[in-house]
């Protein structure tokens, strides 16, 4: 399932029949983290439409999608007990790659745009 999220994300970001213009995929990585993870994510979804609505910064909302759930997940996993130990030990290493993934296309899509 890694490799179809991977796989998911890189083909909504980078779109072969768009010439590689696409989006940003923050909703497609936030059902790819949720599949694996529900409880960080909703989290991380609360937080940052807070603070889109009260603080109007939705830059800053993306960037925090793709940092804190990895956070999260990662303290769940080692203080709360029977979270998702049914997972392997590796498996918080897979997410904070997949999330450093998720950054890099998102640089790119910025600079794609000129916002960077």
């Amino acid at each position: 399932m890694m490799v179809y999220g991977l796989g998911m994300l890189l083909g909504h970001c980078l779109p072969l029949q768009n010439h590689f213009r696409g989006g940003r995929g923050i909703f497609t990585y936030m059902g790819f983290f949720a599949y694996f993870s529900f409880w960080p994510i909703f989290i991380t979804a609360i937080l940052a439409w807070i603070v889109v609505t009260r603080f109007k910064q939705i830059r800053f909302a993306q960037y925090m999608i793709v940092v804190l759930p990895v956070v999260l997940f990662q303290i769940f996993y080692y203080v709360i007990p029977g979270f998702r130990h049914e997972l392997p030990p590796y498996f918080v290493a897979l997410m904070l790659f997949i999330a450093l993934f998720m950054g890099v296309l998102n640089i790119l899509v910025s600079k794609r745009l000129g916002e960077i």
